[in-house]
């Protein structure tokens, strides 16, 4: 698996590098940083949400992707909270944090963000 994060984008990049940091089974990697990126992850979903790459070549994104990257993790507590992210009772709200971050993520301490802010 490989998760893609951004890398013109201080947060983006500062969560791709506490994951893979994490002891889990994928390639936590910038994108644009190999073919696959570009043949497997949408442009515009990209600029919304942080895209995985499976093994068998299915790409998903935001929550599901970070729950599914999580559950790989060594650690219990981690894999605990990828089963939740992915739970139908964790899913709605994690989906709502997740999304209340990426809108706001130029605004945030630390952030470089270039993609397009949306009005």
């Amino acid at each position: 698996m490989k998760l893609y994060y951004d890398p013109d984008c201080g947060i983006c990049t500062q969560a791709g590098h506490w994951l893979a940091q994490q002891e889990v089974r994928a390639d936590i990697l910038p994108a644009w940083s190999d073919e696959e990126f570009s043949s497997k992850v949408d442009p515009q979903r990209f600029s919304r949400a942080i895209p995985l790459v499976t093994d068998n070549g299915h790409t998903t994104y935001g929550v599901i992707a970070v729950g599914l990257v999580l559950k790989t993790s060594q650690r219990r507590s981690l894999q605990l909270l990828g089963r939740y992210f992915l739970s139908p009772i964790g899913r709605l709200p994690a989906e709502k944090v997740y999304a209340l971050i990426a809108e706001n993520r130029w605004r945030l301490p630390g952030s470089t963000c270039s993609l397009p802010r949306r009005s």
